[in-house]
């Protein structure tokens, strides 16, 4: 294999690899999200299909070039090939490809089914037709195939309200088509001996193909999981009495006046449909209007959120003055009460775990010193090898050019 096609196989189809996972976990997100299925309305259920059905698609000619594509192919020639939209056809490919038959069980088949016929001809009728009820046929032709019972809207009879056998049918037969796939893409890289399987770490692919959960929620219990994780962190937030920079950053940011019976409301929305409410962003407008903020620099520190602990030293402050008082302490050879205490507070935001630990030595020998246990020379002994520790570590020269810096910007 030349290293035209090899880069192919490879890096072109680990990259499809990617941006399949991230519509598929795009189109579960928004099945989670779903709360009913109008056929008047079915923006989300077509967004749902939309995105599962390009997710799906693209997974299946990835397996087709690992498996099928050969040196003797042109890559032109292959890709207007595989240039179609019927996902049973590309299915029939992939079995051709492989020489075998897939395991695909009858309700597997019928999710093809159903997407092939969402994609090649449900996705534009609505330019071509009138009418508005493609997509709410094929997923209630579905419902029905699988047994599925569901309530309707008492205001309309043809609303569907999404529940969570719907949810976990979805998720459970979406989960198995994808690993089915995904190992076939595993197979397809060691004997094309590429590394076409592999997925960015934490990235929405990774979810969707490592996915480990094997009960009758498959794919949906991502979502739910993401749920449950930042609940958790909110709860966290409330109620925690650690201390950090970056927690003692956010206690330094005033809340906002909101109404307080609104929270319940708002949280919902975000825990349940992975979305902002619009109710909460024209609050925050009003009281940014109503209160004396400054929104400039309130905005400014919002976004250091944002921002991981590469981007933003939050214990810089913190770093600083225990660097001043270490600074003073060997000019001195000697350490106050006050020091102590000072070095004891902000140490507490430091969030190095080694340097934290010697900044806990220092203040140890510090209090047997103040309280006479040791004398000033043990102290000071002490005090220096611990210091030349930071030193070796080059922890003292870092703040120092951090600080050399802050005054140049001044």
């Amino acid at each position: 294999m030349t290293s035209k096609e090899w880069y192919y196989k490879n890096f072109n189809m680990v990259s499809e690899l990617d941006i399949s996972g991230e519509f598929i976990y795009t189109g579960i997100s928004i099945v989670n999200n779903m709360s009913s299925i109008n056929p008047e309305m079915p923006t989300e259920l077509f967004l749902a299909l939309y995105n599962i059905s390009v997710g799906i698609e693209r997974l299946q000619k990835i397996i087709l070039v690992l498996w099928e594509f050969n040196e003797d192919d042109s890559i032109e020639d292959f890709s207007e090939n595989i240039k179609i939209h019927n996902h049973v056809e590309l299915h029939n490919k992939i079995e051709k490809a492989i020489n075998k038959k897939t395991n695909f069980n009858k309700q597997e088949h019928q999710f093809l089914d159903l997407l092939k016929e969402f994609y090649s001809n449900a996705r534009y009728d609505r330019f071509s037709k009138v009418g508005n009820n493609w997509e709410y046929e094929l997923i209630s032709k579905f419902f029905s195939n699988n047994q599925i019972s569901y309530e309707k809207s008492v205001s309309d009879s043809r609303v569907i309200l999404i529940n969570s056998s719907i949810r976990e049918l979805i998720g459970r037969v979406l989960s198995k088509i994808v690993k089915k796939y995904y190992l076939l893409v595993e197979e397809g890289s060691s004997k094309s001996r590429t590394y076409s399987y592999e997925l960015r770490n934490d990235s929405k692919a990774q979810k969707i193909f490592l996915h480990m959960e094997n009960g009758r929620r498959g794919l949906s219990s991502i979502k739910i999981d993401e749920r449950i994780a930042l609940s958790e962190i909110i709860i966290y937030l409330k109620n925690t009495s650690d201390k950090s920079s970056y927690l003692k950053f956010i206690e330094g940011i005033s809340p906002l006046n909101f109404d307080k019976m609104e929270i319940s409301g708002y949280l919902s929305v975000i825990l349940l449909e992975n979305r902002v409410p619009q109710r909460l962003i024209d609050e925050i407008d009003y009281i940014y209007a109503e209160e004396d903020i400054d929104i400039k620099e309130r905005i400014a520190n919002l976004d250091l959120l944002t921002k991981d602990n590469m981007q933003v030293l939050f214990e810089y402050p913190y770093l600083k003055d225990v660097y001043i008082i270490l600074k003073d302490v060997k000019k001195q050879e000697d350490i106050s009460a006050e020091a102590i205490n000072k070095l004891q507070e902000s140490n507490c935001y430091i969030d190095d775990s080694d340097t934290q630990e010697v900044i806990e030595s220092i203040i140890d020998v510090a209090n047997q010193y103040r309280n006479n246990e040791i004398s000033r020379e043990v102290f000071i002994n002490e005090f220096n090898r611990h210091y030349k520790n930071l030193e070796d570590e080059s922890i003292l020269e870092f703040v120092s050019g951090l600080i050399s810096n802050e005054m140049k910007s001044k």
